[in-house]
């Protein structure tokens, strides 16, 4: 897979699962965009891509105002996102957390990702 000329949004970028996709697209050509909380992680991440151009956004997905703030540094224009972002919650085990919460977090995260439509991709 070739993505030579494509800019790639990754919240959650700068571990785990996250981490290894913003190296699997730089590596295959990306400009990445490594989003997550921890300022120091980011930077880190975006430091040890391969290729140039890749930058990074301290982003809290799970806080509105967080996208908010993180528009004009995310830039345009985007070709993809990856959403790598860890829910913190719920917390527990199954049948510990109400159901009409999860499914409150979840969303919250989908009207999140149809303003990054509206943000990021239009004509």
């Amino acid at each position: 897979m070739r993505l030579a000329g494509r800019r790639i949004l990754v919240t959650g970028g700068s571990k785990g699962i996250g981490r290894e996709i913003a190296r699997a697209a730089a590596e295959a050509g990306a400009e990445v965009v490594v989003a997550a909380r921890g300022e120091e992680a980011v930077h880190e991440t975006v430091a040890a891509l391969s290729g140039e151009g890749h930058s990074g956004v301290v982003l809290d997905v799970a806080i509105e105002a967080s996208w908010a703030s993180a528009v004009n540094d995310i830039g345009r224009p985007l070709h993809g996102v990856v959403a790598a972002a860890g829910i913190l919650s719920p917390v527990g085990s199954p049948g510990h957390y109400p159901a009409e919460r999860v499914m409150g977090d979840k969303a919250f995260h989908l009207r999140t990702l149809r303003k990054l439509q509206d943000w990021f991709f239009q004509a």
